[in-house]
C-alpha cells in the first residue's frame, strides 16, 4: 500500500515529466515549421512575447504578419 506523501511525489514527478515533454514537443513543432517556412523561401524572424513565441515573416512584397 502506498503512502499519501508516496503518491504525491510520485504525481508531481509525472505532471514535472508531462510538462517537460510538452515543452519538447512545442519547440519540435516550431523547428519542423521553420523548416517548412525555409524550404519555401520565406524571411523569418522569431519574437518571444508575453510566454508564446511569435514568428515574422515577410516575402518579396515586404508585407509582415505575426502568427502564434
Amino acid at each position: 500500500m502506498t503512502s499519501v506523501a508516496e503518491f504525491e511525489g510520485k504525481l508531481n514527478s509525472a505532471i514535472e515529466r508531462n510538462a517537460l515533454l510538452e515543452s519538447e514537443q512545442d519547440e519540435a513543432r516550431a523547428m519542423v515549421q521553420r523548416l517548412k517556412d525555409e524550404a519555401r523561401g520565406e524571411c523569418i524572424s522569431w519574437v518571444y512575447a508575453g510566454g508564446i513565441m511569435l514568428k515574422e515573416t515577410s516575402q518579396r512584397s515586404g508585407i509582415k504578419q505575426f502568427y502564434k
